[in-house]
C-alpha cells in the first residue's frame, strides 16, 4: 500500500519493518511528460530540480557527529560541494567515504576534490587494471548521518542519474529501524577497514605480498579476495613498490608498468 504525500511517499512493509513509515524519492518528481507538435510524448526536465540530490544534502547538513559514505560512483559535484562546507564548518565531523575503482575513470569522478578539501577518501581496490566482468565491485549506495539516519537505494550520486535515470532513495531512522541501521553501521565499518589490520598493518603485508610474489593475478581481488579500500596515496605506493620489483620506475605514466601488463598477472 503506498500513501502519496506532496513530494513523499511513505510505504507500509509488513511484517518485516513493523509497519514503520519509511520515507522514500524518486528522480522521476524532477521530470514532466509534455506532449510533442508530432503527438508523441517526451520527459522534460523541471528546472533545477534535485530532489534526491538536495534530500541527501539535507542530511548531510543536519549531521552533527558523523557522515559516512559508499557509493559506487561519486560524481554528483552538488553533494560534493555540500560535504566539503559542511567539513569546513565542522572540522571534527567523523567524515568517511569509499568509492569503487571503476569510478577512478570518471572525468566527473569527486574524490580528489574531497581529499583537497580534507575529507578521507578510500578507493574500493581489487585491480590493477579495471575490467568490469572481473571485477568485484563494491556497489553500495548509502549514506550514514550520525549512525541515526540512512539513506540508500538504487541513486548512484551523479548528475546523470538524477536527471536522466529513474531512480530511487529510501530514508529510514534507527528510532524505528534500529535492527536496521545497526546492521548497515556494521557493514560500513567492514568495508572501511576490509584486509587492513590492525592499526592497517594490512596494507603493509599487502604490499609486501605483491612485491614478493609479482607474478601476482591482474584482478588480485578475484583470486586472492583481498580487495582492499586504500586511499589515493596507498594506492600510488603500492603500485610503485610493485613496478619497481618488477624493473619499472613507476607504475602509473606512459613508461610504466601499467601500459605492459600481461593479460593474466602483472610480471
Amino acid at each position: 500500500m503506498k500513501k502519496f504525500v506532496s513530494h513523499m511517499v511513505f510505504i507500509f512493509l509488513v511484517p518485516f519493518l513493523a509497519q514503520a513509515e519509511i520515507e522514500a524519492h524518486f528522480t522521476s518528481e524532477n521530470l514532466t511528460i509534455e506532449k510533442k507538435d508530432s503527438g508523441t510524448y517526451t520527459y522534460k526536465l523541471k528546472p533545477d530540480s534535485r530532489v534526491v540530490g538536495d534530500r541527501i544534502i539535507q542530511a548531510i547538513n543536519e549531521a552533527r557527529e558523523s557522515v559516512w559514505i559508499a557509493v559506487a560512483h561519486f560524481n554528483y559535484s552538488d553533494v560534493a560541494q555540500a560535504l566539503a562546507q559542511k567539513v569546513k564548518s565542522n572540522p571534527r565531523l567523523d567524515v568517511r567515504v569509499i568509492v569503487d575503482q571503476g569510478d577512478l575513470a570518471q572525468k566527473s569522478h569527486q574524490g580528489k576534490y574531497l581529499v583537497k578539501n580534507g575529507i578521507p577518501v578510500r578507493i574500493w581496490y581489487y585491480s590493477f587494471r579495471h575490467y568490469h566482468p572481473y571485477s568485484k565491485i563494491m556497489h553500495h549506495k548509502m549514506i550514514l548521518v550520525d549512525g541515526k539516519t540512512l539513506i540508500t537505494g538504487s541513486f548512484n550520486w551523479s548528475n546523470t542519474a538524477e536527471t536522466q535515470n529513474f531512480e530511487n532513495i529510501l530514508v529510514l531512522n534507527r528510532d524505528e529501524h534500529p535492527e536496521v541501521l545497526q546492521a548497515y553501521v556494521e557493514r560500513y565499518e567492514k568495508l572501511w577497514q576490509q584486509n587492513r589490520g590492525v592499526n592497517d598493518a594490512g596494507v603493509a603485508s599487502f604490499k609486501q605480498m605483491l612485491v614478493r610474489k609479482k607474478s601476482v593475478p591482474l584482478h588480485f581481488g578475484l583470486f586472492y579476495k583481498n580487495e582492499i579500500p586504500l586511499s589515493y596515496d596507498e594506492i600510488n605506493d603500492i603500485s610503485d613498490a610493485l613496478a619497481k620489483a618488477c624493473g619499472y620506475n613507476s607504475f602509473f605514466g606512459p613508461d610504466g608498468l601499467r601500459n605492459r601488463i600481461a593479460e593474466d598477472h602483472v610480471c
